[in-house]
């Protein structure tokens, strides 16, 4: 992941990180599957030993799906899945083409019919919509495994797999990327990640889910198409290698005695000027230093203008925040396409003021505009993960700290931003409550335990008291006790 041809944001923030504790001179240590070697010069500088090994736990059998048409796939698929009997995964390409599986198999005279998942089903009928696919097929012992899915959620089907409840997990990426299952069988029903073929690597990875050991010792893999050339990859560090690709918000968080020559040259502009504080632009980290001085210039050369929308706190009006969320895309995000619901400013604000006015998931979903249930959840989630827990606070505190920064230079009174980016970030919950989501606890689950943990913030608290709770105590339903047995187990 820190190569930057997998996820170029990403690897951006995860070389920083790295950058910072390899400054430390503690020891490291770095795993990943499937790589022929690392940036040349690497091992020496940092005096490292590379070690590549093909050894696998389990054996993985390959099985070649014979020809097929594009209908004749489809029954391919419903007649392999009625042979298998043991845990399976099912990847696939995208979110919509997985809830496409789901609904094959829903459809299908497969019984898998799992009545302990029934509490599970009907759970999420209440809280996010009764036509999801993922209740339907729930009901029929059929999970759903995407990036769209809320964290908890997440966490239950693959635990809820690895129990057996679960004999078949539709699923995309993101269950590849590192995530431990009990699967017997791997079936690759796509060769894409969206809409681009996968590489080697990927499906490496895709393959390797099959099998675990102490478990499965031979995990079968069934593929439709051919699997691509073998070509493993040679992992690039790019605040090591330094290249024309890397990104100058990652160069710039470097010291001046790490960098190459032609990277002192490139961020010369960005040193040398007037506009914006150089730790400004740090603390802005991951977004395009040109961007940042490009936006103060802009507040300035409008000053009037933008004193008057951008100097609130607390909460904005409605136009402060349509220009705050105008000045968010227009310079941070960039882009002409539908980023997650989202393809302007004016549509960013909108959206942010509906979280903020109703910051409840299944009242967001019911007010969205979309016959298709499948769509009308995963559009809700898609945005409330991507700009409203993430992206939306983010942009919103660089351009706090650079209208800060202007305004206060020029003698105004600089807004404070911080209260609503907090708020948006943390569904207007306790942010303690809201990093429950990673322990396996939904949102609306933590909404009733907050008057319950009381943290104030300290998620040390949070966890010590739901640890000694008497869940019989509360009025939770089974399912909920069943999340937060499975929460405070992992404490």
């Amino acid at each position: 992941k820190l190569n930057p041809k997998t996820d170029k944001e990403r690897s951006t923030i995860l070389n920083h990180a790295f950058y910072r504790l390899l400054k430390t001179r503690a020891q490291f240590y770095l795993l990943g599957p499937n790589i022929e070697g690392i940036s040349p010069g690497f091992i020496d500088h940092f005096e490292a030993t590379f070690i590549c090994t093909d050894y696998n736990t389990v054996v993985s059998e390959t099985h070649k799906i014979s020809s097929y048409n594009k209908k004749g796939k489809k029954e391919k698929l419903i007649n392999l899945c009625a042979s298998l009997t043991e845990p399976t995964l099912i990847y696939c390409s995208s979110p919509a083409r997985a809830n496409h599986v789901v609904g094959l198999l829903e459809q299908s005279k497969i019984n898998t019919e799992t009545p302990q998942l029934f509490d599970a089903a009907n759970w999420i009928a209440d809280n996010f919509h009764s036509g999801w696919r993922l209740v339907h097929g729930l009901r029929r012992g059929i999970a759903l495994h995407h990036g769209k899915i809320p964290r908890s959620l997440a966490h239950y089907m693959v635990k809820a797999f690895n129990e057996g409840s679960i004999r078949f997990l539709v699923c995309t990426s993101t269950l590849i990327e590192g995530v431990n299952t009990k699967a017997k069988n791997v079936i690759i029903y796509d060769n894409k990640i969206a809409t681009k073929k996968f590489d080697f690597f990927t499906f490496n990875n895709i393959k390797g889910r099959s099998g675990r050991m102490f478990q499965h010792f031979i995990g079968n893999v069934y593929i439709f198409d051919e699997p691509p050339q073998e070509e493993l990859p040679l992992v690039d560090v790019p605040f090591y290698t330094q290249g024309d690709d890397t990104d100058d918000s990652l160069l710039i968080q470097m010291d001046e005695e790490d960098l190459a020559d032609e990277s002192r040259e490139r961020l010369a502009p960005f040193l040398h000027q007037d506009n914006l504080d150089l730790s400004i632009i740090k603390a802005n980290s991951g977004i395009p230093p040109e961007a940042q001085i490009a936006l103060s210039k802009e507040l300035l050369i409008g000053l009037d203008y933008y004193s008057s929308h951008l100097c609130w706190s607390g909460l904005p009006k409605y136009e402060d925040l349509k220009v705050c969320c105008e000045l968010i895309w227009k310079y941070f995000v960039k882009s002409n396409r539908r980023i997650a619901g989202v393809s302007s400013g004016e549509q960013l604000a909108y959206k942010i003021n509906q979280l903020r006015w109703n910051p409840d998931i299944g009242a967001l979903i019911e007010m969205e505009h979309e016959e298709n249930p499948d769509k009308a959840v995963e559009n809700v989630l898609d945005f409330v993960r991507r700009w409203g827990n993430y992206q939306f606070p983010r942009h919103l505190m660089a351009l706090h700290r650079i209208q800060k920064y202007v305004f206060a230079r020029e003698g105004i009174k600089p807004g404070d931003f911080s209260h609503f980016a907090t708020n948006i970030e943390n569904m207007f919950l306790d942010p303690a409550i809201m990093a429950l989501e990673e322990y396996g606890v939904p949102i609306q689950l933590g909404k009733k335990l907050q008057n319950i943990l009381q943290p104030n913030g300290d998620l040390d608290k949070a966890l010590g008291v739901l640890k000694g709770l008497d869940l019989e105590d509360f009025d939770f339903s089974a399912f909920e006790k069943d999340l937060l047995s499975d929460a405070r187990e992992s404490i």
